[in-house]
């Protein structure tokens, strides 16, 4: 997986996202050459 783009306004915040992210796994089929974009929504808790 590849972050191509992010909009954030926290550093720490960014950093720890990217640490998560990466351990992300897609279990759905999916093509290699193809670009899917995902949106998530955090809310402060």
């Amino acid at each position: 997986m590849e972050i191509l783009e992010m909009n954030y306004s926290d550093e720490l915040v960014k950093i720890q996202l990217v640490e998560k992210l990466s351990k992300m796994r897609v279990e759905e089929e999916h093509d290699s050459q193809e670009v899917y974009n995902y949106n998530f929504i955090f809310k402060k808790l």
